[in-house]
């Protein structure tokens, strides 16, 4: 009678891991050992600049009052492509109301951005390096549609930016 209600146990959780399996794996890519995280409080209409290591996000006027979260994670074969090299560690931005809530609209100009080495601006010019987004909902990385480039920031390479629409996972790569 032990054994069959072991068994039942154990049956249960794999048939519940394997129902959130899915949702598990498009969650935080930074749940590893190699994340750095930081926090920092943002206000309405004020200029924020968060950075962490060669990338950061930016917000010239925010649209919001919140806790900005940045974490910095070493690229991992769960969420890569075989076709992108990433270049740097993955940046992801989430914010949180005093409350705890997680904001999931981004609303005003927001930017991810990456330091550039002059090898990375060369092949940025090239159109083999670019910043891409981790759609979690197609379960593959897109590339950013408005990418700027900003010279007047790392000189003499300069910064790549991306204008985000979406919370969530960046990285920049080069395209094979």
């Amino acid at each position: 009678m032990h054994t069959k209600k072991l068994f039942q146990l154990v049956l249960a959780l794999i048939i519940a891991f394997s129902a959130t399996g899915g949702a598990w794996l498009g969650a935080s890519a930074a749940s590893g050992s190699s994340s750095k995280v930081i926090t920092k409080k943002i206000s309405f209409e004020e200029e924020a600049d968060i950075f962490q290591g060669n990338s950061g996000v930016y917000f010239p006027s925010s649209a919001f009052t919140a806790e900005v979260e940045l974490i910095r994670s070493d690229p991992n074969s769960r969420l890569g492509r075989k076709d992108l090299d990433f270049v740097q560690r993955w940046t992801e931005v989430r914010l949180y109301d005093s409350k705890g809530a997680e904001f999931k609209q981004v609303y005003g100009l927001i930017y991810v951005y990456y330091n550039l080495t002059k090898q990375q601006r060369r092949a940025w010019e090239d159109g083999d390096l670019g910043i891409y987004y981790y759609n979690p909902n197609e379960r593959d990385w897109e590339r950013c549609e408005i990418e700027r480039l900003i010279s007047t920031k790392n000189r003499p390479n300069g910064r790549l930016a991306c204008v985000i629409s979406d919370f969530g996972l960046y990285g920049m790569a080069y395209k094979d």
